[in-house]
């Protein structure tokens, strides 16, 4: 009896260029980071990225008689960082049992089947990778990587020898117009002095539900807003629109962070927190050149050895006894701040102010 058994899996179909496009064509479920593209995407094809630095310095050229030798350049000092990519693999198995039904009557093998068992497991296997990026990216936000159970995995602000910049918002007290505006203020005043050479087009400001709930009462903000629909036809209200996904006040967007995720612990049991620390919100500029990066590096296969990395790389193995099929996937992204200094912490009910 002729064997009706296709080994599809070892077809170009299935080799790590064809699995990791296809993964990749999976329906994108972002989360807001991603979507604003605040950690523009960079492929690499190395495990660690060096980031160089050099401290020039603008300053005021003295005045020297007609004919004397001019002041002379300082190149500035240069030094660099070495930080190492993460390494995220996961990995899936496709039992004989889920494609029982690939032969067609005839004993005629329908590769698209396969592939249907194939795409669904790609499916889940990127939306994890989505929502750990989304989680680092989260972290990175806030000066920090951090790993999937809260393990701080580098801290720039200790790597740079740079104070956390923090403003506090005391909602509690009495409300002033003048206070609001002032804390907005001196936002905007050290992040432009902090960008250190870059260029942004904004500020966003990214809230975290307690934070936004306190914000969005506030009555300096609902009175400019009051002011503002008065001359602005269509403009969006906070008492009667949902301005959640952002609205413009202080030349800046304030919008409400909700992202959270779980992960499993030991015994097996879950736990679910948010992606930034509730009570707060993060000033992150906008539109930047060299701030923000997310490098991606190569994966562990040895078809991609010193190639640049993806945002994601598959590879299909058949066991041994070829009884199921072991999909691995696996995502090397490196979420970076360059520039520490403009991640500023804003929170809630008063406190201590360093900017």
């Amino acid at each position: 009896m002729e064997n009706l058994v296709l080994d599809v899996f070892n077809s170009d179909a299935f080799s790590v260029t064809e699995l990791s496009k296809s993964i990749d064509l999976v329906p994108i479920k972002w989360g807001r980071l991603g979507e604003l593209n605040i950690f523009p995407e960079k492929g690499i094809p190395t495990t660690t990225v060096m980031v160089e630095y050099r401290n020039n310095k603008l300053s005021i050229l003295p005045t020297k008689p007609r004919g004397a030798p001019g002041s002379v350049g300082d190149v500035g000092r240069r030094y660099a960082k070495t930080f190492a990519i993460p390494h995220i693999p996961h990995d899936d198995t496709v039992q004989a049992d889920e494609i029982q039904n690939v032969r067609a009557f005839g004993g005629v093998p329908r590769l698209e089947s396969v592939m249907d068992v194939v795409n669904r497991k790609l499916l889940t296997m990127r939306n994890k990778h989505d929502i750990t990026l989304e989680h680092m990216r989260a972290g990175m936000m806030q000066g920090k990587l951090i790993d999937f159970d809260g393990t701080v995995l580098l801290n720039l602000f200790t790597e740079f020898s740079v104070t956390e910049p923090t403003i506090a918002f005391n909602f509690d007290g009495p409300p002033t117009d003048q206070a609001m505006v002032t804390a907005c203020d001196k936002v905007k005043a050290w992040m432009e002095d902090n960008l250190l050479g870059d260029v942004s087009t904004g500020i966003r400001v990214m809230c975290s539900p307690t934070f936004w709930r306190y914000f969005i009462a506030n009555p300096t903000v609902l009175k400019s807003y009051q002011l503002y629909q008065a001359m602005v036809a269509n403009s969006p209200n906070p008492l009667r629109d949902d301005v959640r996904r952002g609205f413009l006040w202080q030349d800046m967007i304030w919008e409400q962070y909700r992202a959270k995720g779980s992960y499993e612990n030991a015994d097996g049991t879950y736990t679910s927190a948010p992606f930034l620390t509730d009570g707060e919100c993060r000033f992150i500029p906008e539109g930047t050149m060299n701030t923000f990066s997310t490098y991606f590096g190569p994966p562990t296969f040895m078809e991609a050895v010193n190639e640049p990395g993806l945002r994601y790389f598959a590879k299909a193995v058949p066991e041994r006894a070829n009884r199921w099929v072991d999909l691995f996937s696996q995502s090397n992204p490196l979420p970076l701040c360059e520039k520490p200094a403009v991640l500023i912490r804003g929170y809630a009910t008063g406190g201590a102010t360093n900017i």
